[in-house]
Formats: structure tokens, sequence, C-alpha cells
């Protein structure tokens, strides 16, 4: 079990960006959180394995339709046990 601290860049805010990354974490068992910052970017922490992780972040790369992803930073991370997904205002 991976933690992955992820912050994305790009136009990422205002395109459905937050729900697009928890659909995909439902869907590959990803756990974890994402949120948006104030600078722009969105902040995730994502928990799984590490082939899981690799796909989610491919996604994550990829987006919704209407966003522009510029790049992901990530950071790996000791897991904390996260035992769902959500959407953090």
């Amino acid at each position: 079990m991976l933690r992955y601290k992820i912050i994305v860049t790009g136009k990422v805010q205002g395109v459905n960006y937050r729900k697009f990354v928890l659909g995909a974490a439902e869907q590959m068992g990803v756990k974890g959180f994402v949120r948006n910052e104030n600078d722009g970017s969105v902040y995730c922490e994502a928990e799984g394995g590490e082939k899981v992780l690799q796909l989610f972040m491919d996604q994550l790369a990829i987006g919704p339709a209407l966003a522009a992803v510029k790049a992901l930073d990530v950071t790996l991370d000791m897991p904390v046990g996260f035992t769902q997904f959500e959407i953090l205002r």
C-alpha cells in the first residue's frame, strides 16, 4: 500500500476536475481525497497499490474534457489508512 500526495496544475478548476477524480478513484478502488487550492491547482492524496496508483495518475494527467492538465507533482508518503475517497471543499 502506497500513499501519493499529488499537486495538479493547469486548467483544473471550474471544469469538473474533482468530480472526475472522484469517479476515477471509485472505479479503481483508490482511497483518499481531492480539493481545490487557492492558487488554482488541485491537491489530491491517494492510497492504493503501486499499479493502481500509476493507472490513477494516468487518468489525473488526462482529466475531463474541459481540463488542460499542465503537470502532476507527486510525492510518496506513508499510508494513513483512508477508508473512502471524497471531495473536500
